[in-house]
């Protein structure tokens, strides 16, 4: 029975229409017949006024009428089921059109009168309901052999027959052109508004792959978060990556997503070669993009992978970068032949174009990574060789400047002096360096104990002594009280030494000044002050920055941008504050606040 309705269906009723005619007819159903059962009962109101002898027989037709449209609204669920509801309508239409025409006839009311509600019942249904040609040929048909069969068992009534035949075949006629121009209107809107919905569903499923996609640089993660995103985004059974090995010249499995894990690990084992599988040849020499189907496979080894992986549909596409292809992806479905749509061939090649982006971006933040570890360890093992002689340069000019090899001269005493200074500054400079690329590592963790701070303070000033300064400029500290400070007392006195250094360096008259506030149980606050040069105002939102060098202090000697941005980094890793005021050739202030520590603080 079923086979025998949808032979019906193909071959009564072929619907050249949009795709939601249908729903469109079911809309739009009742205000169409609503309306023909109005203009009937307006109708009935005149013929009450000026005939009321055939009231009767008016009933009964209208009767007759309303039963047809009570039926097909019953019934409507079920044609819709069989797939039969725009022929249900027609035929239940081109009945009340024919009773409407019956009652004319039964009557011999005029026939003009009739040929114009025909023409306006043709007209209407043919704006109404989005059946095409088809269906409101159907009607026509009845209206016309209705029409005539009035005209034949009723020539009195009215005059010129012929006439009103052709009024009405031409009423007909017009509606015929009128339904198709309508229906053809009503699919290129639907169309362009399919292509539109399209359009928004690809741009937000790929828009989402991106987000996804960017959403992490490891290449492990961004691999399973592809064949996640072909997955959910085809509503496919299973998702596959399978990347270029330049070693052995094949592809390898590298993710997969699907349900079946026993074969997943069977494919990481294999090697999908071009010359082992034509597909793969096919995708490299011919297309971007290929569409596999279980029922018409193209070549026996083709079948007989479907049919080991079970797989009913496969679309793969190349992943490019750089006019290399660098990656396969594979969406399969297990039940499903039915071929992959536009829309998701479309969507296919967008998260492969994504995915090889995707995966060049892995690749090279790897490489920076890898850069980065070279340049630290670079780094690092120049600086440890360095400070070895250094020290030992350093301690051979002590024991030269304090006669241990035989008294000096004065000029001898200047130079060793001027030795010592370059030496202690290139020392710094190293351990600096090293600070920078600890920093930069991570490997510079809180060390936080309780200090007394002018103890501390005592220690920093006994070191400010030997830093170099213009003969003349005053080092002042001002320190009272004794307060505590639970900290990491080596960032502190590194942090300390820094700004004092700074301040000596580019003071040439003056004084450069140390001091504490007044004792605070939440903290400290300590000023670094100087009469120098100054800064511009336009340079203090980058004088943190590394290598960064003011442009009014470029030139002189000592440091290349480091020590301002190693205090600034250990005073946000101290979970403190630093504010700087300075005026060019009035001096420059630096001001830190340090709160007290847990003894167990944060890492860099």
């Amino acid at each position: 029975m079923d086979r025998l309705l949808q032979s019906l269906r193909d071959w009564v009723w072929h619907q050249p229409g949009p795709p939601d005619a249908e729903a469109l007819v079911l809309r739009r159903l009742p205000i169409a017949v609503g309306i023909f059962l109005a203009s009937v009962a307006i109708s009935g109101i005149f013929e009450a006024l000026y005939f009321p002898e055939r009231l009767p027989i008016f009933v009964l037709f209208f009767a007759a009428e309303v039963a047809v449209a009570v039926a097909l609204h019953f019934t409507r669920d079920r044609l819709v089921g069989l797939g039969l509801l725009v022929p249900g309508v027609a035929g239940a239409v081109s009945t009340l059109l024919l009773l409407m025409i019956g009652y004319v006839i039964v009557t011999q009311a005029d026939s003009r009168i009739l040929a114009i509600a025909v023409v306006c019942v043709l007209m209407g249904m043919s704006l109404f309901l989005p059946w095409s040609m088809l269906g409101q040929g159907a009607l026509v048909a009845a209206a016309l052999v209705g029409f005539g069969a009035n005209l034949w068992l009723n020539p009195g009534a009215g005059v010129f027959p012929a006439y009103q035949l052709f009024s009405v075949s031409a009423g007909a006629f017009l509606s015929l052109i009128g339904a198709h121009y309508v229906d053809m209107h009503r699919s290129a809107m639907q169309r362009e508004s399919l292509l539109k919905d399209e359009a928004v569903f690809e741009a937000r499923s790929l828009l989402h792959v991106a987000s996804t996609l960017n959403s992490s640089l490891e290449a492990d993660a961004v691999l399973e978060r592809i064949v996640h995103s072909i997955r959910d985004t085809l509503s496919c059974d299973y998702g596959l990556i399978l990347l270029w090995d330049d070693r052995r010249q094949v592809f390898r499995l590298a993710a997969g997503s699907t349900n079946r894990r026993d074969l997943l690990e069977e494919a990481r084992e294999m090697d999908f070669g071009p010359d082992n599988f034509p597909v793969i040849k096919r995708l490299l020499t011919e297309e971007d993009l290929v569409e596999l189907s279980a029922a018409y496979p193209p070549d026996p080894l083709t079948r007989a992978m479907l049919d080991h992986y079970r797989t009913r549909a496969l679309l793969a596409a190349t992943m490019v970068r750089g006019g290399r292809v660098v990656g396969l992806m594979a969406a399969g479905r297990s039940g499903d032949s039915s071929p992959f749509s536009a829309v998701h061939r479309r969507l296919m090649r967008g998260i492969a174009q994504q995915a090889a982006v995707a995966l060049e971006n892995t690749r090279l933040v790897a490489d920076l990574r890898q850069a980065d570890r070279l340049k630290s360890d670079f780094v690092s093992t120049v600086s440890h060789e360095l400070r070895t002689p250094m020290n030992i340069i350093l301690g051979y000019t002590d024991l030269l400047a304090e006669g241990a090899y035989g008294e000096l001269r004065a000029e001898q005493r200047e130079v060793i002096d001027r030795v010592r200074l370059n030496s202690t500054e290139l020392l710094h400079l190293i351990n600096a360096a090293l600070d920078v690329n600890r920093l930069e590592a991570g490997r510079l963790p809180l060390d936080v104990e309780d200090i007394s701070l002018s103890d501390l303070l005592a220690e920093v000033r006994r070191e400010a002594e030997t830093l170099p300064r213009t003969e003349g400029v005053q080092l002042h500290w001002h320190v009272n009280g004794t307060q505590s400070l639970c900290t990491d007392p080596r960032k502190l006195k590194i942090i300390l030494r820094n700004l004092v250094g700074n301040a000596l360096k580019f003071t040439e008259r003056g004084s450069v000044t140390v001091s504490l506030a007044q004792p605070n149980p939440e903290g400290v606050e300590l000023a670094v002050a100087d009469t120098g040069i100054g800064i511009p105002p336009d340079e203090l939102p980058h004088i943190f920055q590394m290598f960064r060098q003011v442009r009014s202090t470029a030139g002189r000697s000592g440091g290349v941008g480091l020590g301002l941005y190693i205090v600034d980094r250990f005073v946000r890793q101290l979970r403190g504050e630093i504010d700087v005021k300075s005026a060019p050739g009035k001096g420059t202030t630096f001001v830190i606040r340090l709160p007290q520590l847990g003894r167990s603080g944060p890492d860099a």
